[in-house]
């Protein structure tokens, strides 16, 4: 193998790691792929590590929703987990229609049929 060759080989080595390096920073504000193992601590306390919060956007005093699903706890930050209930609620609600009027009418004629 000459030299050429070698050096060459080593560029793109160094190429490929700089390119994964550069990915991975990039993707880091949109999801975490390493799998992070944290302690449960006395009285049941978790530690979010740094790079979790700020891929998530949790500062102190934020408040997260947590739910078990399929034996895994899923935390989610809570105005990521009203957009879920959000596009939940336009699934099934025709565009156009207020879940509030049609509340309000509902009310309304239950409390005819009352008077009645």
């Amino acid at each position: 193998m000459s030299a050429f060759s070698d050096s060459g080989y080593r560029l793109l080595d160094f190429w490929r790691i700089m390119i994964e390096w550069l990915l991975r920073c990039l993707c880091h504000k949109v999801f975490i792929r390493d799998k992070i193992t944290i302690c449960v601590s006395k009285g049941g306390r978790l530690v979010l590590p740094a790079q979790v919060r700020q891929s998530l956007g949790i500062k102190e005093g934020d408040r997260l929703t947590l739910r078990i699903a399929d034996q895994a706890i899923v935390l989610q930050p809570r105005h990521a987990a009203l957009q879920t209930v959000r596009a939940l609620v336009r699934q099934r609600v025709p565009e156009g229609e207020s879940l509030v009027d049609t509340l309000i009418a509902t009310r309304r004629q239950e409390a005819q049929a009352d008077d009645r």
